[in-house]
């Protein structure tokens, strides 16, 4: 990995004056709030080296760590332990990977991922790992009901013509 792959911060005593004139802090919270430009989601914006950046990982970056690019491969982004968008204390702040992100908030990725049953109350199970979870008891119902009502016939055809489709493509001769 090269100095690219990683956001490394190392400040002159100009840029470090022109980050921390926009800088408020709060003295109830402990935020380090932003008060300069800011994007659609409330982040604080800056230019580091002729390249626009989020000024919360650009404090990160200078205080406590290297942060990975997403070029790298290491999927890993900045929370905000405070919840405070515009906050760029590097003590509100922690370097975790995309899946413990999104699962800490509290967007409807995040809530469905906390679901351990499903709306009727049965447990979720995951049918593969890491992929979307099913609930086996609505399934073996729904199924109960589409071979028992009035297109059964339509079902057990289509049933039937899976099991040919499947036999000629996997069974060899």
């Amino acid at each position: 990995m090269t100095s690219s792959d990683y956001l490394i911060v190392n400040l002159s005593a100009k840029e470090h004056a022109r980050l921390f004139n926009k800088i408020e802090v709060n003295s109830r919270t402990g935020c380090w709030n932003w008060t300069g430009a800011k994007d659609r989601g409330g982040y604080g914006q800056g230019f580091y080296n002729g390249r626009k950046e989020r000024v919360h990982r650009l404090l990160y970056a200078f205080f406590v760590e290297p942060i990975p690019r997403k070029k790298t491969g290491m999927e890993k982004q900045i929370d905000h332990l405070c919840k405070n968008t515009s906050c760029c204390n590097p003590d509100h702040l922690e370097l975790v990977t995309t899946k413990t992100n999104c699962h800490r908030s509290n967007g409807i990725t995040a809530n469905n991922a906390k679901k351990t049953h499903c709306i009727h109350g049965h447990p979720l199970k995951v049918v593969r790992k890491g992929k979307r979870r099913d609930c086996p008891t609505c399934d073996s119902i729904r199924h109960k009901k589409r071979y028992q009502g009035k297109n059964r016939e339509y079902w057990l055809r289509k049933a039937r013509e899976a099991s040919a489709r499947y036999r000629m493509k996997h069974v060899s001769i």
